[in-house]
């Protein structure tokens, strides 16, 4: 889930330097701050999935925030 928005919000700011219309771009970087938003709160409300999504990215150390 997590990373489908991510690829979704930088799909929308690929768009948004492609194009030569300003109208344009501007809702593209509006489409892709709400994909951000949402990765935001996907964070937030679903821990878990997060941070298993991030443990299985990485080398599977602890996050830092976690020692902290």
């Amino acid at each position: 889930m997590l990373d489908e928005y991510k690829r979704n919000a930088d799909e929308c700011l690929r768009m948004a330097s492609q194009t030569h219309d300003e109208q344009d771009r501007r809702s593209w970087l509006r489409l892709a701050e709400g994909w951000d938003r949402m990765t935001r709160t996907a964070q937030r409300f679903c821990p878990d999935e997060f941070r298993a999504q991030e443990y299985a990215r990485c080398t599977g150390q602890a996050p830092s925030w976690a020692l902290h």
